[in-house]
């Protein structure tokens, strides 16, 4: 993940700008599909599945899977569905 943050006019509250990227380099944007690889025994899912991204958090992509519940992970292990 890159954070670039501008300095902020007078009144205004700083911008941040967040990229995040999967395991080859693209851009994660809202709404992608995204295939989740399998556990690697310290993760709340147990298979590999494509999910939605749906948010980002601390340095993580919140992606939703096809039966509604969401699930943390680190961009760089996630691919870009083609």
């Amino acid at each position: 993940m890159k954070t670039n943050t501008l300095a902020p006019r007078e009144g205004e509250q700083p911008k941040v700008e967040l990229s995040y990227k999967d395991k080859n380099g693209k851009h994660i944007g809202l709404g992608m599909d995204v295939d989740v690889p399998e556990s690697n025994g310290t993760d709340m899912w147990n298979f590999d599945f494509r999910g939605v991204v749906d948010s980002f958090r601390d340095g993580d992509v919140i992606v939703l899977d096809g039966d509604g519940d969401y699930f943390s992970i680190e961009p760089g292990r996630l691919e870009i569905a083609d």
